[in-house]
C-alpha cells in the first residue's frame, strides 16, 4: 500500500468516526412562561379575594385555560431544545397545572365554594415537584428559582383551601401569595428579556456558580459537555 493509500484509508475511517452535532440559538423560555404564570396567578387571585365576581366564574376559567397552559407549554418545549430540564420541567408542570386549575373552576358549582380534594392532592404533587425544580434553578440562577418556589408554595397553600381547612383564613393567604407571586414573575420576565437582548446583567436575575459563568463563557467552554446531554449520550 502506498502512503497516499493509506493517508486516503486514515481519512476515510476518521470522517466516518466524526460525529456533527448542531446548535441552534434561541431565547430564554422562562419569561415567556413566567408571563404565564403571572396572568394565571393573578386571576385566580382576583376570585379568592372576591375582586372577580361569581357571576364572572366562568369567564374567568375560559381566559385561564386559553391563556396560561399554551404559552407555558410552548415554553416548556423551548426549555427541552435548550437542553434546560429545570425550566422544561417546571414550566410544563405549571402549564398542566393552570390547566387543570381552570377545568376545574368552569366545571364546578359556585355553591361548593371551590372545595375539591382531588385538585388538592394535584396540587400537593405539582407544589413538591415545583419545590424540586426550584431547589435545583437554586444553584444557577436565583431569580427564576424565586419564582418556581413560589409556585410552589401557591399551589400548596390553594390545596389546603380546596381541602376545605380553615377556608378564609388559607383561601386569602394562597390569594395573597398568589399577587406577589405575579409581581416576582413580572419582574423576572423583564430582568430575562434585559439579559437577553444586551447579553449582560441590567436588573439583577441573580445567577451564581455556572449560571453566572454562561455570559461571559466562549463557545468552547458551552458545549464541551454536550456529549454527556441527553439527545446525544446513547441512553437517557
Amino acid at each position: 500500500m502506498t502512503t497516499s493509500d493509506g493517508n486516503r484509508e486514515l481519512g476515510e475511517r476518521t470522517e466516518l468516526a466524526a460525529t456533527r452535532i448542531f446548535l441552534r440559538p434561541i431565547a430564554n423560555p422562562f419569561a415567556l412562561g413566567f408571563v404565564g404564570l403571572a396572568v394565571a396567578t393573578l386571576l385566580v387571585s382576583g376570585i379568592e379575594l372576591g375582586w372577580i365576581g361569581t357571576a364572572d366564574r366562568k369567564q374567568t376559567a375560559v381566559l385561564i385555560i386559553a391563556f396560561a397552559p399554551a404559552i407555558q407549554l410552548v415554553a416548556c418545549v423551548f426549555g427541552f431544545l435548550a437542553r434546560d430540564a429545570v425550566a422544561a420541567t417546571a414550566l410544563g408542570v405549571q402549564s398542566a397545572t393552570w390547566l387543570c386549575v381552570g377545568l376545574s373552576l368552569l366545571l364546578s358549582k359556585p355553591s361548593s365554594h371551590g372545595h375539591s380534594h382531588e385538585l388538592a392532592l394535584l396540587l400537593f404533587v405539582s407544589a413538591a415537584a415545583m419545590l424540586a425544580s426550584a431547589n435545583t434553578a437554586a444553584r444557577t440562577k436565583l431569580v427564576p428559582a424565586l419564582v418556581v418556589a413560589l409556585s410552589a408554595v401557591r399551589f400548596a397553600l390553594t390545596g389546603v383551601y380546596k381541602l376545605g381547612a380553615g377556608a378564609a383564613a388559607w383561601q386569602h393567604a394562597a390569594a395573597w401569595t398568589g399577587v406577589v407571586l405575579c409581581g416576582v414573575a413580572l419582574y423576572a420576565v423583564l430582568s430575562l428579556e434585559l439579559e437577553e437582548v444586551v447579553h449582560r446583567t441590567v436588573l439583577p436575575t441573580l445567577r451564581r456558580n455556572a449560571g453566572k459563568r454562561v455570559l461571559r463563557a466562549q463557545l468552547d467552554e458551552q458545549v464541551q459537555e454536550v456529549a454527556a446531554e441527553a439527545g446525544v449520550r446513547s441512553q437517557l
